[in-house]
């Protein structure tokens, strides 16, 4: 017979065990491309399985896992770059207190900061495959909108369960997104004048 059938309950330890890095019927729309030929999430999930890393699911949600590693991410990051980074809590442009940023990690001099990103192990593998992703480019933009003296910003995605990789750093330079800190700037400054005049049309201003 050209295929084995494993008689074990559905939804059993086992059942989830045989499932594990493998492309199933529930699986297969998030992993198939329709247009193009790029790679999607479910790929990189199923790459995380391979491996062996834990399930998303038995883990605390990205946000909490990322409380617990920032510090750790900050001093391997540290180390690695050469830099003192150290935790800020909220920054402002003087001339529009509603344009901020929250920095990671900024050296003393104010001229280099980092971005941390403690994502799960699939998003991880991704960025290692794939690059920053363009969300995360965007929010980085912001750093330099915010901090006219900001030169480059250290993006960290820490994940200690990739023992093979477990921290890939990109950097950005302001050099080299100039044109992106004026186009997001102006985009800002246009929905900051919308909210403005839509608040004080609701308030009767």
């Amino acid at each position: 017979m050209p295929y084995t059938i494993h008689n074990v309950e559905q939804k059993s330890v086992e059942w989830l065990a045989l499932k594990r890095g493998k492309i199933s019927g529930s699986r297969l729309h998030d992993l198939l491309v329709k247009r193009g030929n790029g790679v999607k999430m479910e790929y990189y999930r199923l790459l995380a399985e391979r491996l062996g890393l834990p399930d998303e699911d038995d883990l605390a949600s990205d946000m909490e896992r990322g409380e617990r590693l920032e510090f750790e991410a900050r001093e391997l990051a540290g180390k690695e770059i050469g830099l003192d980074f150290k935790m800020v809590g909220f920054i402002t442009r003087d001339d529009n207190a509603n344009i901020g940023v929250s920095p990671d990690g900024l050296t003393e001099d104010h001229k280099h900061a980092l971005e941390i990103k403690c994502f799960s192990s699939a998003r991880h593998l991704q960025v290692w495959k794939e690059g920053v992703p363009d969300e995360v480019r965007e929010q980085v933009i912001q750093y330099f909108i915010v901090m006219d003296d900001l030169e480059t910003v250290d993006i960290v995605f820490h994940d200690p369960r990739v023992i093979a990789k477990p921290l890939i750093i990109h950097r950005i330079s302001r050099a080299e997104v100039e044109e992106e800190i004026k186009s997001i700037r102006e985009q800002e400054d246009m929905w900051l004048a919308r909210l403005e005049a839509d608040t004080e049309e609701l308030l009767g201003i």
